[in-house]
């Protein structure tokens, strides 16, 4: 982490780490999202890492999505 890696790269020995829930930037701790981890560190378990961001990033714009749609019935 003293280099800069995170996510998949990361060592699996090492605790979860995302920038976003460590020094939130934009709004995201107001979004509820998991940092994805693997039991290995090999190619397919990074693959199971970015396939497992890409859910979470779903979720974080379904999240984003539903404050506008309540923000605009507030109106």
């Amino acid at each position: 982490m003293a280099l800069g890696v995170t996510g998949p790269v990361l060592p699996r020995d090492r605790p979860p780490y995302d920038v976003r829930k460590a020094m939130p930037y934009f709004g995201y701790e107001q979004y509820d999202f998991d940092i994805p981890t693997a039991e290995t560190c090999d190619v397919y378990g990074r693959f199971l890492i970015r396939i497992e961001e890409i859910n979470q990033s779903l979720r974080i714009i379904a999240q984003g999505c539903d404050k506008l749609r309540r923000r605009r019935r507030a109106r």
